[in-house]
């Protein structure tokens, strides 16, 4: 693809060098960069790609994409063999290129976006299988990727990779034949541009609590970046229905409704909405249901437990009723959904109590779980958990709260301290707890060391505890500085019952 043909897609730019050259490829990583490609200077968080112009150059750069207002080319650069291209904002820029090298694959699939404080990932992989009728499906989430009947890992830990990543998967998605891709969208991942050219056709909202509020500062802020969703659908312009799914049920329904001109498909439990389900029985194994409302009526089964479940599993529905599939079609497949890694999994062992594994790492997350498993437990619920470093102290306010009303016996541990010091971490989650009522060495205990901590309360579990590991779900490390130290949960737990003398 030419260079000119390439900043077609960029409105607003500013070129110095006359040169319109072969063009190989679009990168925002300078060790990346081989000739031909065209050098996106992004500033990061800790790195400014600013920094690092001469070194694409010297690598091949065809072009390099500046931002506006850092100044025209050094004294020396040489245009006529780099071309030197000033935009707006880089990280729009390189959205908008990562797509255009690729074609806009996203203008050729069906792209539904999932969104949320909470859920994104089980409601992503509920959704991709039940719009499988309609096609073969694909999926770019935290855990994983899809591609038909091919499943990846997403080795990134990133819910919304950059812009130049998820293009290509969607190019791949594409040139696999595949009919629909769903797309977890983080708060980060839309207010840093990253899907603004994904395609969308459908905006789907699990809930919006708070979250995130290191990165976006004030929750109006965040509640923005999440509504961003909502625009980007309105603005891909694709034949077909392009809607809204929002849970009736949820403090950010009102806004969302009137911060989009998409037409609106609502569900719910408790509020009268388009699609809503009346839970009729409710086991460890799932939920039965009834749906009614604009589609009919037709029995659901959720076959993973918890209102919260249904809830998602409801947002998948009201997807594909948007894409024209009759509330059969969608039941049909949503019965035989085979649950998601990490997410209220369970480690069997024939042990006497049950093991849980979930991804739960906010207060709020945290505190719909053990309120799920609560009703399902006979004896005590023992949780173990922690916060991740670098994070706001909101989020471990919430956590140790959560613990404090739901759990019996609480060990707190780490889960990724990045450059804190763990124990100050684990030290805020114990101060939240006392200031809760509960009682250290009582109700609470600290133990720093994740697989101590698990093996401790796998030790102390008896017939009829649940004892529920939280908040690392399917992630295969733990960040401890700029370290990814190797971490398995279920390897983690499967040992711990196996020193118990439990083996299958």
């Amino acid at each position: 693809m030419r260079l000119s043909r390439l900043l077609a897609a960029l409105p607003d730019v500013t070129v110095t060098g006359e040169r319109d050259p072969e063009v190989t490829a679009v990168t925002y990583d300078s060790r990346a960069v081989s000739t031909g490609a065209v050098f996106v200077a992004v500033t990061g968080f800790t790195v400014d790609g600013h920094a690092y112009l001469d070194d694409a150059r010297r690598r091949g750069a065809a072009a390099v994409v500046v931002e506006r207002g850092r100044g025209g080319p050094p004294r020396g650069w040489d245009a006529t063999a780099c071309v030197w291209i000033e935009a707006g904002s880089t990280r729009v820029a390189l959205s908008a290129l990562a797509a255009a090298i690729q074609g806009f694959p996203g203008h050729d699939l069906r792209v539904a976006g999932v969104t949320g404080t909470d859920g994104k990932t089980t409601t992503s992989h509920m959704l991709a299988a039940v719009l499988a009728p309609l096609g073969p499906t694909g999926m770019i989430g935290t855990a994983r990727f899809k591609f038909g009947d091919e499943w990846e890992a997403n080795p990134s830990r990133q819910t919304t990779l950059e812009a130049t990543d998820v293009q290509a998967l969607l190019a791949r998605m594409r040139a696999a034949g595949l009919a629909t891709a769903v797309l977890e969208a983080s708060s980060h991942g839309l207010a840093l541009h990253k899907l603004d050219h994904a395609g969308f056709d459908a905006a789907v909202f699990t809930n919006i609590t708070e979250d995130h509020l290191d990165f976006h500062q004030t929750q109006s802020a965040y509640w923005q970046a999440k509504a961003r969703l909502l625009a980007l659908t309105e603005a891909s312009k694709k034949p077909g229905p392009r809607f809204a799914v929002l849970n009736a049920d949820d403090a950010s329904f009102g806004y969302l409704t009137a911060a989009t001109s998409l037409g609106v498909i609502s569900y719910g439990i408790d509020q009268l909405a388009d699609v809503r389900a009346t839970i009729v029985e409710a086991t460890a194994a799932g939920t039965r249901c009834v749906l009614d409302g604009r589609w009919g009526q037709q029995e659901a089964l959720v076959p993973v437990p918890g209102a919260y479940n249904v809830l998602n599993a409801l947002a998948a529905v009201a997807t594909g009723l948007g894409f024209g599939m009759t509330l059969a079609d969608v039941c049909a497949p949503l019965a035989r959904f085979a649950g998601v890694p990490g997410r209220m999994e369970r480690v069997d062992l024939d042990q006497p109590f049950t093991v849980i594994i979930d991804y739960a790492h906010t207060g709020h997350a945290f505190r719909k779980l053990l309120a799920v498993l609560r009703p399902l437990t006979s004896g005590r619920i023992i949780a173990v958990f922690g916060s991740a470093g670098e994070q706001s102290p909101e989020r471990r306010e919430g956590m140790g709260r959560a613990a404090a009303e739901g759990a019996g016996l609480s060990v707190l541990t780490t889960e990724d301290p990045r450059h804190e010091d763990p124990l100050a971490v684990i030290g805020d989650i114990a101060a939240a707890m006392l200031r809760a009522g509960r009682q250290e060495g009582r109700e609470f205990i600290r133990v720093s060391d994740r697989g101590e901590a698990i093996a401790v309360a796998m030790a102390t579990a008896r017939p009829g505890d649940v004892v529920v590991l939280a908040g690392k779900g399917h992630e295969q490390s733990i960040i401890v500085g700029d370290e990814k130290q190797p971490w398995d949960e279920r390897s983690a737990a499967e040992a711990a019952l196996h020193r118990l003398g439990y083996h299958r």
